[in-house]
């Protein structure tokens, strides 16, 4: 400013200023803002003698202002951009404000809003009686400040056919002239009523699953002894509606057969936080005297103080499997009985020709053949009963776990509903089935790890290694040689549960934390040696003897070992742990296991048209919408994939393949964007199918899906050239994120609003 407009300067000059504010620059540039007061000093004769200057920094009072306006302007925003209808109607009964979701929702066929009587604007848009309703509950606000949270009020839309449904909840709020309003806050509640009924058709579909598994969920709150069930509880128990899903436990207990009841009580009793898994086999009597024998798998949650308060799980009716198991039992009973009559029949015959050498000669040759038949006969129980828990473990994998899969894939849509009924109740279901999925999961590799089968001896002992750390907190130091994997599937199961038995015997008796595996080729042989540093042994105890019980299991894994050509040594000591040297043939002259046969072939193409349910027109430019492929050999799987995308407007499912070679096929003839990969399929798996397709077509972007969780199965995927791996029972948020991360940003159409990813 001119040197005369300084307040010291006007000041001197008789001026009084007064909040003046001018803007002061030092030296290093800084801008600093000041409020200035100036006044002359004047003599008894009146004369100016000097002046008094009082400066001020108000450089936080412009800060405070100008946040002060930024939360005003983000307040009206937030209002303005919410989901909701939001308006005001003030003390005169007339709309004071209204924010954009309400003129382009339920106002949009009322003309010049602002400033309109409220009852008018409702007589337009309501029939009659409904009209009156909503505006005595404004008045009613209004008059007595109490709040109002309406019920579902429906409009028949006058130009239309279409039905609406709206909830309303009303505040009184003081407005900026000192007399109160009142504050509506709607929303449009029609999808709504279609999510529950989504939601009844998918609970009715997991009812049904559970159905054909004989299985029922259970859950028991120990607070209150409640129990609730699902409804197949009644189908396979027998019992009534009321008794299957509201009973006690200790009611349910009662029912439990009396020589497994004290075994299942004393289970949960040691229930702890640090295994807060089970499963337990017992008897149960229904109502009409039949007894069913079921297998429970569960999980317990904990609170911070250690005591149980939620347990959840799944019961399976396996009746017809331990009948099926009693009646191999006595066929082997039966043939033991019969090699020992046939035996002791020999041995008479030999007794008798003990002096002619030629009879000798026969009775050798005849003892011989007989030995070689017990041993086929042995070697063929113990491929059986591999190929039996191969049999329920790709059962379980492949049916229950993929419509467990469906199933959460069909009810992603009610995520989005605004009703947080809806939502607690979604997200119930989904802890559920994720429940039901790891349960089933951990069953299926206790039964047998499908990486033993579909990726070898060295995969599934490195996974073994991780169970095992996870499961029961013991280290296993793992040391694998080059080119150590048998030839021969049989020896390769035979090795891995011969491993896994002698694991469980460190853990159980060594008491060691740290345990070493070694497995290396020898020639013509595998050598595995498992060994720890704790308690030991006497191997002489190994040999079973009459009257005596324990070391069945190593003498076990000897003579399967000795059947298929191998042998176990063992050495050990009381104090000086144990070490195990496991030596087994690279191939096996055991009969090869049949494979299964694979299901659920078929291919589809999408038709020219949307699917159904998907946005149309100005809702989703076409030209912006991503094109997904999906390839799963489980129709259930790929049905719940298409129904989850299709509520999605900027992605489009233009075809399915159930297998690796259509997929290739399909890709090359509808040149998608994105390609959802099932890992494990027939013929051609998805990690070969991904190599090819990634070869010919690089910018075609392959998201692999699997149900396992092995860390190896995601490094081949995404070696093969995959850009993301994902586990079918992970959050399908994830999945629909990773589809618009792999397609790169797509600008919504005319008129769409871009939705979060996964939402």
């Amino acid at each position: 400013m001119p040197t005369d407009e300084f307040p010291l300067i006007r000041a001197l000059a008789g001026e009084v200023v007064q909040n003046l504010e001018l803007l002061q620059i030092s030296a290093s540039g800084r801008k600093l803002p000041l409020l200035c007061n100036a006044a002359p000093i004047r003599d008894a004769a009146g004369r100016t003698v000097g002046a008094i200057v009082a400066w001020r920094d108000i450089t936080e009072q412009r800060k405070a202002e100008e946040a002060m306006r930024q939360s005003q302007a983000t307040l009206s925003e937030l209002i303005e951009r919410s989901p909701f209808g939001i308006f005001i109607v003030d003390a005169q009964f007339r709309i004071a404000m209204m924010n954009s979701g309400s003129q382009n929702g339920a106002f949009r066929n009322v003309r010049h809003v602002i400033g309109r009587d409220f009852a008018e604007a409702m007589r337009i848009l309501w029939p009659e009686p409904v009209a009156e309703e909503i505006i005595d509950h404004f008045r009613h606000t209004l008059e007595t400040g109490e709040p109002y949270h309406s019920r579902q009020f429906v409009n028949p839309r006058a130009d239309t056919s279409i039905t609406e449904s709206y909830e309303w909840e009303l505040h009184r709020m003081t407005l900026p002239d000192g007399q109160y309003g009142v504050i509506c806050y709607y929303f449009d509640s029609t999808k709504l009523r279609e999510a529950e009924e989504a939601l009844r058709r998918s609970e009715q579909r997991i009812q049904m699953s559970l159905l054909v598994g004989r299985s029922f969920t259970f859950e028991w709150n120990p607070l209150t002894d409640r129990v609730l069930r699902s409804e197949t509880c009644a189908q396979i128990l027998g019992l009534n509606g009321h008794e299957a899903r509201h009973d006690t436990r200790q009611h349910y207990f009662r029912r439990i057969h009396a020589e497994d009841r004290e075994r299942f009580t004393r289970m949960l009793a040691e229930l702890r936080p640090s295994a807060d898994t089970y499963r337990t086999e017992y008897r149960f009597i229904s109502n009409d005297g039949v007894t069913v024998v079921l297998e429970e798998a569960g999980r317990g949650s904990f609170d911070e103080h250690g005591k149980l308060c939620l347990l959840t799980g799944v019961a399976t009716d396996v009746t017809e499997r331990k009948a099926t198991e009693e009646a191999l039992r006595r066929a082997k009973d039966e043939l033991e009985q019969r090699v020992q009559e046939r035996t002791a029949d020999l041995s008479q015959t030999v007794d008798r020709l003990q002096g002619e050498i030629a009879r000798r000669e026969l009775a050798e040759t005849v003892l011989r053949q007989r030995s070689e038949q017990l041993r086929m006969l042995a070697s063929e129980l113990t491929l059986a009963e591999q190929r039996e828990r191969r049999r329920l473990a790709e059962v379980l994998h492949d049916d229950l776990q993929q419509l467990l899969v469906g199933a959460k894939f069909r009810m992603s849509s009610l995520d989005r509903s605004p009703d947080e009924a809806v939502k607690r109740a979604a997200a119930e279901v989904h802890e559920l089935i994720d429940q039901s999925i790891e349960c089933s999961r951990s069953l299926t590799s206790e039964l047998s790890p499908p990486i033993l089968h579909q990726g070898g001896l060295v995969p599934a002992l490195e996974w073994l290694a991780v169970w095992m750390q996870q499961k029961h907190g013991r280290n296993v130091q793992l040391d694998i040689g080059q080119k150590a994997e048998p030839d021969s599937e049989d020896m390769r199961v035979l090795l891995f549960q011969s491993v896994r038995e002698l694991l469980f015997n460190a853990v159980k008796h060594a008491k060691v934390k740290t345990i070493q595996v070694r497995l290396r080729r020898l020639d013509d042989h595998v050598e595995v040696t498992v060994s720890d540093d704790g308690a030991g042994f006497d191997p002489q105890t190994v040999e079973p003897k009459e009257g005596q019980t324990g070391g069945f299991g190593l003498f076990s894994i000897r003579e399967r070992l000795d059947l298929l050509g191998g042998k176990m040594e063992i050495d050990s000591a009381p104090g000086r742990g144990s070490r195990f040297t496991l030596c087994a043939p690279l191939g096996s002259a055991a009969p090869a296991e049949q494979q299964l046969p694979t299901t659920l072939a078929g291919v589809r193409i999408s038709r020219a048209g949307p699917l159904p349910g998907r946005a149309t027109g100005a809702a989703c430019s076409t030209a912006h919408r991503i094109r997904v492929l999906l390839v799963d050999d489980h129709v259930v799987v790929r049905q719940g994939l298409s129904h989850l995308l299709s509520e999605e407007p900027d992605i489009e499912v233009v075809g399915e393949a159930s297998d690796g070679q259509t997929s290739l096929e399909m890709v090359r003839q509808l040149h998608p964007d994105v390609v959802t990969m099932d890992v494990s399929m027939p013929g051609m798996d998805g990690i070969e199918a991904t190599k090819r397709i990634h070869a010919e077509f690089p910018d075609v972007k392959v998201i692999g899906l699997s149900m396992f969780e092995e860390p190896q199965r995601g490094q081949a995927m995404l070696a093969a050239g995959a850009v993301k791996y994902l586990s079918k029972s992970g959050p399908s948020e994830a999945l629909v994120a990773a589809i618009r991360a792999c397609a790169g940003p797509h600008p919504p159409g005319p008129g769409t609003t871009a939705k979060p990813a996964g939402g």
